[in-house]
């Protein structure tokens, strides 16, 4: 290679090689302190347009199962009333029992009806008061519900639930008035009770398997929102080990560059040896 004073190919050459290892060297620097593979959309355009999509995605369904959890809140308010009214028509129908039979007398019948009534009430109250936000859900008043548990808008990501079809008040039941102060009355009072039941374990049935079908539908979305992580993850987040070996490669081309564009830079001076 001639030697020469004007033009030096040998240092802009080392220059240009300089160059590219900072740049691997920055790139290197900025994955790891971001913990990202791809920090902007030169490293792998579609790789980011993935990861964006996937991000999108995890984050409905992240929100989905956070909308399957409130809607289990919500059944369960209403499967606590339901419950409470059960055991208090249970109780009911032990004083209609023990009105029935003659070994109590008049006074003890006057008693149990003071409770009989107190019963009543409570079963109204519950089914009265028995709320979701301002929702009523146990007294035939409530919202028909449209739970939305999925990312995406198709009737699979919806599960519908029928509030304003229930109604266990005192009325609904047949047991508003129902009267045990006397035998024979207290006596009639046990079929009414057993019907009372039967009707009220349908929609305690039907919100039980509701409540089921919730929470299988969040365990499931919750798989899916985790697998979508794994995905994004392994397209968007950087790998430590195999990006600080190529940190440390940088750094020694980076020394051993600027050395050689050093020394590059001192050949024109060899010229004036020559003179």
């Amino acid at each position: 290679m001639p030697i020469t004073t004007l033009s030096n190919v040998t240092a802009f050459n080392a220059q240009r090689h300089l160059t590219d290892t900072q740049r691997a060297h920055e790139k290197a620097l900025a994955q790891l302190a971001s913990g990202r593979r791809i920090t902007k959309a030169g490293d792998d355009a579609a790789g980011l347009a993935i990861s964006n999509n996937l991000r999108a995605r995890i984050g409905s369904v992240g929100q989905a199962v956070r909308n399957s959890e409130d809607a289990f809140s919500l059944l369960q308010v209403a499967g606590q009333g339901m419950s409470e009214i059960s055991d208090i028509l249970i109780r009911m129908r032990e004083l209609a029992t023990q009105s029935a039979t003659d070994t109590v007398g008049d006074s003890e019948r006057e008693l149990i009806e003071i409770e009989n009534v107190e019963l009543q009430a409570e079963i109204e109250r519950i089914a009265q008061s028995t709320k979701y936000l301002s929702s009523n859900l146990l007294n035939g008043e409530g919202d028909d519900f449209r739970f939305h548990i999925g990312a995406d808008n198709t009737e699979y990501d919806v599960i519908n639930y029928n509030g304003d079809g229930v109604d266990v008040t005192a009325g609904a039941l047949g047991v508003d008035g129902l009267d045990l102060s006397d035998r024979d009355s207290a006596a009639d009072s046990l079929e009414t009770i057993d019907t009372a039941l039967k009707q009220l374990h349908v929609p305690m049935a039907q919100l039980g398997a509701l409540q089921t079908r919730m929470e299988t539908t969040r365990d499931n979305l919750e798989v899916h929102q985790e697998s979508l992580e794994a995905a994004n993850s392994r397209i968007l987040d950087a790998d430590y080990a195999k990006i600080s070996t190529d940190l440390a490669r940088e750094s020694i081309k980076l020394q051993a560059g600027a050395a050689m564009v050093a020394q590059a830079n001192q050949l024109p001076s060899l010229a004036l040896k020559l003179l």
